[in-house]
C-alpha cells in the first residue's frame, strides 16, 4: 500500500519485448517508456514550508526530461488528512492544500505535455478515508450513500454479547471491521480503521468513481496507476476464511476476487473512450502482490505486461482493450522483473537469462535516448 517515500526511476518492458524494442517506432509511447516515479511530499519543496508540492514537480520538469524520461508518474496529492501519505483520500477531485491548488495541477500538466511527456496519476479506488463526506453521510444513512460502504450487523454470541461479522483481518494488524457508533453497525476496510473500503456491487459507487477517473482525464491525465487492485472486492457470502499462516490460502475471500477482472475491464474501457475522441492511447498500470491467483493472472494481462519493482510482486499495464487476451502469465513472466527499491543500471537489477536479456535491451534503448547514460541512481535522492 504504501510506497517508497522517494522517487525511483524504472523502465517498462514491453510484451516479450524481442526484436520490436531495436524498432520502437512501431510501438506505442506506453509500450517503451522511461517513467518517473514522484512522491510530491519529499520531491521539491517551491515554498519553503518543508513540504513538495506541485510547483515544485513543474520547477525540475527540465531535469527529469533531461536524463531521457518520457512519462511521470505522481503519487497522491488529493485532498486527504494524510493518515497514509495521501492514499486516505477525502476528496477526489480537490488538490490537498500542502501540495497547493488544482490551477497549480494545471499549469503542472500543460508544462509536462509542452515537454513531450506523458501524465500518470495515481488512482485509489479501494477505499476513502474515514474523513471522506461520502463516508460521513453513509454513517448517516443518508441517501444515496447509505450503501457506498460495506457494512454488517453484528455477529450474535448469545443473548448479551456480540462480535465482529466475521474472522477477516485487515492488511494492518487486526480484525477488518471496525464499528461504527453512529450507524451501529460493523463497517469494512481492507486497511486501516481510517480507510473504509467503497462498495463496488452498489452501482452508485462504481459511476461515481468513474467520473473520478473522466474528471482527470478531462484535465490531461494521460493514464493511471491503480493502487490496491486485488482488495476491490471481497466474498458476498462472507463466510469466514481457513485459519492459515499462509497468504495464498488464508485470503480466498478477501483477496484478488473474480469481480476484480471486469470492474479493471470498466475503467480500461472509459479511457478506450477518451483514446478514441483525442487518438491518443492511455494505460492503465495496475500492482498485485503475493502469489498470483487466478484473477491477478487473468484480470491483469489484458495486454502488454512489464516489470515488477517491489519484490514479490507484479505490474501490469494495460493497452487498449483490442490487446487483451494476446499476453499469458508465462508473458508475464517474461517482462522485466526488478529488485525492490531498483537501483543501477537496468541490467544489474533484472534477474534470470530471458529477463536479463530484456533489460540488456531496454538499456540500449535508454543509452540511444540519453547517450550520456552510465547509471541513474535516483532512490534515496531528494531534489
Amino acid at each position: 500500500m504504501k510506497t517508497a517515500l522517494y522517487f525511483i526511476l524504472f523502465l517498462t518492458a514491453s510484451l516479450g519485448l524481442s526484436e520490436e524494442v531495436e524498432n520502437s517506432t512501431q510501438l506505442e509511447w506506453w509500450e517503451t517508456t522511461l517513467l518517473y516515479q514522484i512522491y510530491p511530499r519529499s520531491f521539491k519543496d517551491s515554498n519553503a514550508d518543508g513540504i513538495g508540492d506541485l510547483k515544485g514537480i513543474c520547477e525540475k520538469l527540465d531535469y527529469v526530461k533531461s536524463i531521457g524520461v518520457d512519462a511521470i508518474w505522481i503519487q497522491p496529492f488529493y485532498k486527504s488528512p494524510m493518515f497514509d501519505m495521501g492514499y486516505d483520500v477525502e476528496d477526489y477531485k480537490a488538490v490537498d492544500p500542502t501540495f497547493g491548488t488544482i490551477e497549480d495541477f494545471k499549469e503542472l500538466q500543460k508544462a509536462v505535455k509542452d515537454r513531450g511527456m506523458k501524465l500518470i496519476l495515481d488512482y485509489v479506488p479501494n477505499h476513502t478515508s474515514d474523513k471522506c463526506e461520502w463516508f460521513k453521510l453513509s454513517e448517516r444513512r443518508i441517501e444515496p450513500y447509505t450503501d457506498y460502504y460495506i457494512w454488517k450487523d453484528p455477529k450474535r454470541i448469545n443473548d448479551t454479547h456480540t462480535t465482529v461479522p466475521n474472522n477477516w483481518k485487515s492488511i494492518f494488524p487486526g480484525s477488518m471491521w471496525t464499528w461504527s457508533d453512529i450507524r451501529k453497525q460493523y463497517y469494512l476496510h481492507q486497511f486501516s480503521a481510517q480507510q473504509p473500503d467503497l462498495n463496488y456491487r452498489n452501482p452508485k459507487v462504481k459511476k461515481e468513481m468513474e467520473g473520478v477517473l473522466r474528471f482527470w482525464l478531462d484535465l490531461g491525465a494521460d493514464g493511471f496507476r491503480v493502487d490496491a487492485v486485488s482488495h476491490l472486492y471481497e466474498a458476498a457470502h462472507f463466510m469466514d476464511e481457513p485459519p492459515s499462516l499462509n497468504w495464498d490460502t488464508f485470503r480466498i475471500y478477501t483477496f484478488e476476487q473474480p469481480e476484480c477482472v471486469d470492474l479493471v475491464k470498466e475503467w480500461r474501457a472509459v479511457l478506450d473512450e477518451y483514446s478514441k475522441k483525442d487518438g491518443k492511447p492511455s494505460l492503465i498500470i495496475t500492482i498485485t502482490r503475493g502469489p498470483a491467483r487466478d484473477c491477478s493472472t487473468r484480470a491483469l494481462t489484458f495486454g502488454i505486461c512489464g516489470f515488477c519493482f517491489y519484490r514479490d510482486s507484479r505490474v501490469y499495464i494495460t493497452g487498449p482493450s483490442s490487446e487483451w487476451g494476446t499476453s499469458s502469465y508465462a508473458k508475464i513472466n517474461s517482462g522485466m522483473h526488478l529488485t525492490e527499491a531498483t537501483v543501477g543500471p537496468i541490467a544489474e537489477t533484472a534477474t534470470g537469462d530471458q529477463c536479463s536479456g530484456t533489460a540488456q535491451k531496454m538499456q540500449g534503448l535508454l543509452h540511444r535516448r540519453n547517450p550520456g547514460y552510465q547509471s541513474i541512481r535516483t532512490t534515496g535522492t531528494r531534489m
